[in-house]
């Protein structure tokens, strides 16, 4: 079996009132943060990069959960991004 990984973002507000978009990968099997990211505007071709960054070379995990009806950001270009 494979390892379980999810993807999600959660946000946080700056001093300034801005908001900050954190990108996480998490590892269930250890409860670990495998990979962290932080944008003001996340879109889908940053959000693909950060698989790219998270996972370099032949390092991708067999499953990737993630909530893609909610999130808008998860498009096809992430998608592609996951598959390959």
């Amino acid at each position: 079996m494979g390892t379980l990984l999810s993807v999600d973002f959660f946000t946080v507000p700056t001093v300034l009132f801005k908001v900050l978009f954190v990108f996480v990968v998490m590892a269930h099997h250890r409860r670990r943060v495998v990979h962290v990211n932080v944008t003001e505007t996340p879109t889908a071709q940053w959000t693909a990069q950060q698989l790219v960054e998270a996972f370099p070379w032949d390092t991708a995990p067999r499953y990737l959960l993630r909530d893609r009806d909610r999130d808008a950001v998860y498009r096809a270009v992430f998608s592609s991004q996951v598959r390959s």
